[in-house]
C-alpha cells in the first residue's frame, strides 16, 4: 500500500530535478541544461524502485480484528481515501517550458498536498482512538506522521514561492533545495503505518468495503495487500 504516497514525492523530486536542469534555457538564451547536482540516473531509478515497494504489514504479523475494531477502520479509511485520491495526482507542469509558470504550477500543486495532508492527519484524529492496546499512542504516532509530511510540503511549497525564475543560478539552487526538502516525504511511506503496527488494527484494515476501496485507490491496483 506504500507505493502511491511515495511515489508523489519521487515525482515531484523528479520534477524539480528537471526544473532545476532547464532553470536557464529560458532567461539565459537557450543553453544546454545541466543536471541537478547530486542527482544521478542511478539515484533517480533507486528513488523509483524504492517508490514501488509494499513494506511488510509488521513482524508480528495479524491477528484476528473484532467487530468494534473494524468499525473504527472502516471510518479510518473512509475518511483517507479521498485525500489517497488527490495524493496520487501529478502535477501538470512542463520543465521545459516558461520558468515562472513552473515555479507557480509547482506552488499550486504543493499547496493540493498540504490540504490533503491536513485533512488526513485530522480525519484520523476525529475518529478518536481505536478500541486495541495502546490505541492513544497508535493514534497519536500516525497522527503526527501525516503531520510531519504536511509540515515537510508546506516548507517546500514556501520555499518553491520565493525561487527566482529570473536568476538561472538561483532558479536551479532554489528547485534543488525544494527537492532535498520533498525527500523527507519518503519517511511516510504508509498513511496507517502507524496504525497497522498493530497485529488486530492491520487485520481490520484488511477487511471492510471502505478500507478495501482504500487499498485499492492507494496502489491503483484491485487486490493486492500488504505482505507479512
Amino acid at each position: 500500500m506504500a507505493r502511491r504516497l511515495v511515489a508523489v514525492s519521487v515525482t515531484a523530486v523528479a520534477l524539480t530535478a528537471a526544473l532545476a536542469g532547464c532553470g536557464g534555457t529560458n532567461d539565459a538564451g537557450g543553453g544546454t541544461p545541466t543536471s541537478a547536482p547530486g542527482t544521478t540516473t542511478s539515484q533517480a531509478g533507486s528513488a523509483s524502485a524504492s517508490a514501488g515497494e509494499v513494506p511488510s504489514t509488521t513482524a508480528a504479523g495479524t491477528a484476528p480484528a473484532g467487530d468494534k475494531v473494524v468499525a473504527w477502520a472502516e471510518k479510518v479509511c473512509g475518511t483517507l481515501t479521498p485525500e489517497i485520491a488527490t495524493l496520487n495526482s501529478e502535477p501538470s507542469i512542463d520543465p521545459a517550458g516558461d520558468s515562472a509558470k513552473a515555479r507557480d504550477g509547482l506552488v499550486k500543486f504543493l499547496g493540493v498536498l498540504v490540504g490533503a495532508l491536513d485533512r488526513s492527519a485530522q480525519g484520523v484524529q476525529a475518529a478518536g482512538a481505536p478500541p486495541v492496546a495502546d490505541g492513544e499512542k497508535l493514534l497519536a504516532a500516525q497522527v503526527t506522521a501525516l503531520s510531519t509530511a504536511k509540515t515537510a510540503t508546506e516548507k517546500a511549497q514556501t520555499m518553491m514561492r520565493n525561487v527566482s525564475a529570473t536568476n538561472p543560478a538561483e532558479f536551479q539552487a532554489g528547485f534543488v533545495q525544494v527537492a532535498e526538502e520533498l525527500q523527507k516525504l519518503d519517511e511516510l511511506a504508509d498513511p496507517i503505518k502507524a496504525l497497522r503496527a498493530n497485529p488486530e488494527l492491520a487485520s481490520a484494515f484488511k477487511q471492510g468495503p471502505n478500507c478495501k476501496k482504500f487499498e485499492q485507490t492507494f496502489t491503483g491496483s484491485a487486490g493486492s495487500t500488504p505482505t507479512s
